[in-house]
C-alpha cells in the first residue's frame, strides 16, 4: 500500500549518521542497522529528557517553528530532497507541511499573525501542487480508477483546503472545497465498501482517511451533511473487524469487496491518527485494543507490533524492519496517533526515538534531521509532533 512511502521515511529517521554525505551514500538497510545499534548503545533510552508537555500547548514549541522554517525554505526553493524515492513523496512534502501549519495555529488559536502567515503559505502550497509537473505526473488522471487521480491526491488536497478555511474564509477556496467535497461524497456513497481506489484495483482504507476527514470537516465549515460518509465507512469497518484482535484489516479485496490481509501496525497507527477527528469514540476503542493486542517494548520504549501476536508475518516495504516483533513504521506513525488520542507515555517515547535516532541539527534558526537530506522525514515528523483535531476558535473555547 502507499503507506510504504511513509514507512521508509520513518525508517530513515531511525538512521543515525556521522555526516550527511555518509547517509546519502548508505543503503536503507545500512541506515536501519545503524539506528538499531545506536538505540541499543543507550543503557536506558527511557531516561532521555523529553517533555511531551512542550508539544501540547498552549504555545508552539520552539523547535517546531525551527522545523517549519527549514521545510518552508526548501519548498520555496523547489527542493524536496529524497522524495524522488516515492511516487507520493513530493505531494506529501507539500500537504503535510500545510497540515502542520494548521496544527500550529490550532495550538495557538489567538495568534492572528501566525494564522495570517500560515493561510498565505497554504494558498501558495495549493497553487504549487496544482502546477508542479512532478506531482501532476505522479497523479495523472485515469479513467481506470475512481477517483481519476486516486484518493491520495484527491483526499490530501481537499484536506489541505479544509485546513485553509479554518484559518481564512476565502470565497474562491470555499467554492472549490464545496464542489470537491460534494463530488467525493457522491463517489463514496456509490462504493459498496465506502472506500475509493489508490491505484487501479487497489483499495486501502488508510489511504481514504484524509478524504473522509475532509468531508467531516466540511460539515463543521460549511454546514453540509457529508459526515455520514464517515459513519458509513466506520459501520463497514465495525462489521468486518479481525476476529482475533478486534482490529481493522489493512486492505480490501476490490473484486470480492471483503477485508484483505490482516491488521497491520503500519496501517493502524496511521489510520487512528485520522480517525480521531472523524469518530473519537471508535478511534479510542481501536487504539485501546491496539495497545492491548499489539503494544510492545522497543529498547525499553513503548512501541507497536507490525503483526498480531502469533502471526509470523514477514517484514516488507510497508512495515520496514521488524525487530523483536516491533514494527518500525507502526511505532513511528504511532507518534501522531498517541498525541491526538492522549497517550502521553507513548507520545513521549516516540519523541525520544526521534530525537536519539534522527540526529537533529539546528543551523540559522532551522532544525532538520539526517542533515536535511530527506525532506519528507522532516515534514511528517513535525506533523506528527503537532497533530490534533482542527476546530474553529469559537468552537475550541
Amino acid at each position: 500500500m502507499p503507506a510504504r512511502f511513509l514507512t521508509v521515511v520513518f525508517l530513515i529517521s531511525l538512521a543515525p549518521i556521522a555526516c550527511p554525505q555518509e547517509s546519502a551514500s548508505a543503503s536503507l538497510d545500512e541506515e536501519v542497522r545503524r539506528a538499531l545499534a545506536r538505540l541499543q548503545a543507550i543503557p536506558d533510552p527511557s531516561k532521555i529528557r523529553v517533555n511531551p508537555e512542550d508539544y501540547l500547548g498552549p504555545r508552539v514549541a520552539a523547535d517546531v517553528d525551527q522545523q517549519l522554517a527549514f521545510i518552508e525554505a526548501r519548498l520555496r526553493e523547489g527542493k524536496t530532497p529524497g522524495s524522488e524515492r516515492f511516487p507520493a513523496g513530493r505531494l506529501f512534502c507539500h500537504t503535510f507541511f500545510g497540515c502542520a501549519l494548521v496544527n500550529a495555529c490550532m495550538i495557538e488559536p489567538g495568534n492572528e499573525e501566525r494564522g495570517r502567515k500560515a493561510a498565505g503559505t497554504i494558498k501558495w502550497l495549493i497553487e504549487t501542487m496544482e502546477a508542479d509537473k512532478e506531482i501532476q505526473a505522479s497523479f495523472a488522471p485515469s479513467e481506470e480508477r475512481t477517483p481519476p487521480r486516486g484518493i491520495i491526491y484527491e483526499g490530501n488536497l481537499n484536506l489541505l483546503r479544509a485546513g485553509l478555511l479554518f484559518l481564512e474564509r476565502d470565497p474562491a477556496v470555499e467554492h472549490r472545497f464545496r464542489e470537491d467535497s460534494a463530488r467525493l461524497a457522491a463517489l463514496y456513497n456509490d462504493s459498496p465498501t465506502f472506500n475509493l481506489e489508490t491505484w487501479k484495483g487497489a483499495v486501502w482504507p488508510v489511504d481514504n482517511l484524509s478524504a473522509i476527514l475532509s468531508l467531516t470537516l466540511c460539515d463543521a465549515l460549511c454546514g453540509t451533511d457529508y459526515g455520514k460518509v464517515g459513519e458509513k465507512w466506520i459501520a463497514w469497518q465495525k462489521a468486518h473487524l479481525h476476529a482475533d484482535t478486534g482490529l481493522m484489516y489493512e486492505g480490501i479485496d476490490a473484486k470480492t469487496e471483503t477485508p484483505a490481509g490482516r491488521p497491520r501496525g503500519c496501517a493502524l497507527s496511521w489510520s487512528l491518527a485520522f480517525l480521531a477527528g472523524i469518530d473519537p469514540a471508535f478511534a479510542g476503542e481501536q487504539y485501546a485494543a491496539y495497545r492491548k493486542k499489539m503494544g510492545v517494548s522497543v529498547f525499553g520504549l513503548a512501541g507497536f507490533r507490525e503483526f498480531p501476536p502469533g502471526d509470523k508475518g514477514t517484514a516488507d516495504a510497508d512495515s520496514g524492519p521488524v525487530h523483536q516483533g516491533a514494527g518500525m513504521a507502526a511505532t513511528g506513525f504511532g507518534v501522531a496517533a498517541a498525541r491526538v488520542l492522549g497517550d502521553r507515555s507513548r507520545f513521549r517515547d516516540g519523541l525520544i526515538i526521534g530525537e536519539i535516532a534522527g540526529n537533529p541539527r539546528v543551523k540559522d534558526g532551522e532544525k532538520s534531521y539526517l542533515g536535511g537530506n530527506f525532506l519528507l522525514l522532516d515534514t511528517l515528523y513535525v506533523w506528527a509532533k503537532t497533530h490534533g483535531k482542527w476546530k474553529r476558535e469559537q468552537d475550541a473555547k
